[in-house]
């Protein structure tokens, strides 16, 4: 069973202190499927680009973060959308290949492919005569 944070812990700066800032913070939206090969993750990371997402699988988590930031020039007349950084945590189930995970983002939708090892995919095994 796959488990979910929502907002694990707040982030840190490479100096260790917590970073505090105006832009709030925000878990994405994320499907779960399963199929016989693997487990399927689609996030909506509407605004984040491939280089602002980051993907972090460490003990048995898979921690997703990305950057929304405006891109748009001119006066702001309305602020509703704004910058923002996404995160989310998820604890991972035992059978996983975690060295053959593999995610492409396509505007917006990060996918995130997480195989199953071979021994625990299912198999159809051979009946012969006696």
């Amino acid at each position: 069973m796959l488990t979910t944070h929502p907002n694990p812990s707040p982030q840190r700066k490479d100096d260790g202190m917590e970073q505090t800032r105006e832009r709030p913070t925000v878990a994405p939206l994320v499907d779960v499927y399963e199929n016989d090969s693997e487990l399927l993750l689609i996030a909506e990371l509407a605004g984040a680009t491939r280089e602002s997402v980051d993907l972090n699988l460490e003990e048995g988590a898979l921690t997703l973060s990305a950057t929304r930031e405006r891109t748009v020039e001119g006066a702001i007349l309305g602020d509703e959308i704004g910058d923002a950084d996404y995160r989310r945590s998820f604890r991972l189930p035992r059978g996983l290949d975690l060295e053959n995970v593999s995610a492409e983002l396509d505007h917006g939708t990060l996918r995130i492919h997480l195989p199953k090892a071979k021994e625990f995919q299912p198999r159809q095994i051979a009946i012969t005569s006696a």
